[in-house]
């Protein structure tokens, strides 16, 4: 069973379940609640940024394979608890940067630029593998039948 926490959505304005919250607070009372605002706020068109200054977005790393890859898994998973149209929105930008990134052989490079440079030519294993990962994850998961063909690709 995944652990978890109460839930409330500033985006939606509501408290939702999203994993097992009596577990979860039983295990370790003082856990914050589940909240994505700082996901939300390192996310921008493109994806989600590498760093952060405490809670302010860093824009001189630029962006990279694995954390949209974890990012894209994260809000997979919360989608299928709750589903929302703000989690499609950020699956559908974590995957979009993830196409852009794929090469034409199929591997992935890894790092972006802020300003959308290239920084690599070829991502490393570690990154392809979560790359593929948070993809396996999204196809299983029959509500958002809409990205598969992409992930398929």
């Amino acid at each position: 069973m995944i652990l978890g926490s109460r839930h409330f959505n500033r985006h939606e304005g509501y408290a939702s379940e999203i994993w097992d919250e009596k577990l979860l607070h039983d295990i370790i009372p003082d856990l914050p609640a589940f909240d994505l605002t700082h996901i939300y706020r390192l996310t921008n068109q493109v994806g989600i940024l590498q760093h952060a200054k405490y809670s302010t977005p860093n824009y001189h790393h630029g962006y990279c394979l694995d954390d949209n890859a974890r990012a894209l898994l994260l809000v997979v998973m919360a989608h299928e608890k709750k589903p929302s149209v703000h989690l499609e929105q950020l699956i559908s930008t974590y995957l979009a940067y993830l196409y852009y990134m794929q090469l034409g052989n199929g591997k992935f490079r890894n790092f972006l630029s802020f300003d959308h440079v290239f920084l690599d030519e070829e991502g490393t294993e570690d990154s392809f593998g979560r790359t593929i990962w948070g993809l396996g994850y999204l196809l299983k998961t029959s509500q958002q039948a809409q990205f598969h063909p992409l992930v398929q690709e």
